[in-house]
């Protein structure tokens, strides 16, 4: 990793880990909504189904896990997730940050126009990925609730891909296929409770 990923990395955590400070000096009450289940929105567009469960531990620790299928007509699989939410003490609603680790396996297409003609390239993804994410959730009464987060973090997976004929730039194609493996990205709506 270089020195130029490094800084701004150090930087990000510091930024982030300052969220609710200024709350430090109250004596923060476990909020009423301390469990949460969403069904992800955005997934949708491209035919993944997920699901995602959160518990606050005391004030401001939460364990998040989440499961999602994909069954698009280019590809389909599965990944499995897990992280840690740090919230504003006392308040599950509102601003949190966390580190996370996703297990993905799925297969899927590529497209790419050469020469006027267009080439399907499918590949496969299977691996992890760690990284950090912030985000927000609101709740309404009686519980419902909306969560949006985004994130980024290393793919550590292995990316196999075919190529059917000649391509412009296969090893940068096979490199941006990664890259958008390490997005993690959240819009979701569910109910707290």
């Amino acid at each position: 990793m270089t020195r130029r990923a490094i800084i701004p990395g150090i930087a990000f955590c510091m930024a982030i880990t300052s969220v609710g400070r200024a709350d430090e000096g109250v004596i923060p009450v476990r909020p009423p909504h301390h469990n949460g289940v969403q069904v992800g929105v955005l997934e949708l567009l491209w035919r993944e189904y997920s699901v995602k469960y959160e518990h606050l531990f005391g004030t401001r620790d939460a364990l998040e896990v989440e499961g999602s299928i994909i069954d698009s007509p280019s590809g389909s699989g599965y990944t499995l997730g897990v992280g840690y939410r740090r919230h504003r003490p006392g308040q599950f609603s509102g601003r949190f940050w966390g580190p996370f680790l996703t297990f993905k396996d799925f297969e899927d297409e590529y497209e790419e126009k050469v020469d006027g003609e267009t080439l399907t390239h499918p590949y496969s993804v299977r691996g992890a990925v760690v990284g950090l994410n912030i985000g927000h959730r609101w709740i309404w009464n009686p519980g419902f609730s909306g969560v949006l987060r985004f994130g980024y973090g290393v793919p550590l997976v292995d990316l196999v891909w075919e190529r059917p004929g000649p391509s412009d730039h296969p090893d940068a194609i096979k490199g941006l296929l990664t890259f958008m493996q390490g997005f993690d990205a959240e819009v979701s709506v569910g109910y707290c409770f």
